[in-house]
């Protein structure tokens, strides 16, 4: 049987949930966003060769209701087409090709160029993300690397509000890339 159950009733059993250890707090924020009506459907493209790195980050953001879509090698733009994501986090050290090419090619698109573009780099130097940042096909935020999830939720709370409309998320200490 299904039956409905009212925003007062998930807002409870929330809270239950929550002080019982059963749910995370960050959880807790995704459900309360379901019982509010407020939750609309949000998912991140992970454009990173570093299966560490990936696998950290996509569980960040599924734990905060993200869908995550982890490309490690290939055809970037076509990836990016399929899925069309909320936000995009783009390595520009990629196997075949740099993440810099790619940003600028999805930025050339008119279907795809409102989607925010966060480029990561472990070698790039500041000198190099200020000189992109100046072409007209630049991305949306920089971050060097070693990078932490919270910065990254910083960035997609300010290039996509709606992500978190109640304020960025707190995440456990050990969700950190």
């Amino acid at each position: 049987p299904h039956r409905t159950v009212n925003s007062p009733d998930v807002a409870a059993a929330v809270t239950r949930l929550t002080r019982e250890g059963v749910i995370a707090p960050e959880q807790a924020v995704l459900f309360g966003r379901v019982a509010r009506g407020e939750l609309v459907s949000l998912s991140v493209a992970i454009i990173e060769p570093d299966t560490n790195v990936a696998s950290t980050v996509e569980q960040a953001f599924t734990s905060l209701g993200f869908q995550a879509h982890v490309l490690a090698d290939g055809d970037v733009v076509d990836f990016i087409r399929q899925r069309t994501p909320s936000v995009i986090l783009l390595n520009v050290e990629l196997p075949r090709g740099s993440g810099y090419s790619f940003c600028n090619r999805l930025k050339k698109q008119a279907d795809l160029k409102r989607i925010p573009i966060i480029l990561t780099s472990g070698m790039e130097t500041a000198e190099a993300f200020a000189q992109h940042q100046k072409s007209a096909t630049h991305a949306d935020a920089y971050i060097h690397k070693p990078l932490s999830v919270d910065q990254l939720l910083d960035q997609v709370s300010r290039l996509v509000p709606e992500a978190f409309p109640d304020g960025k998320p707190a995440l456990p200490v050990d969700a950190a890339p």
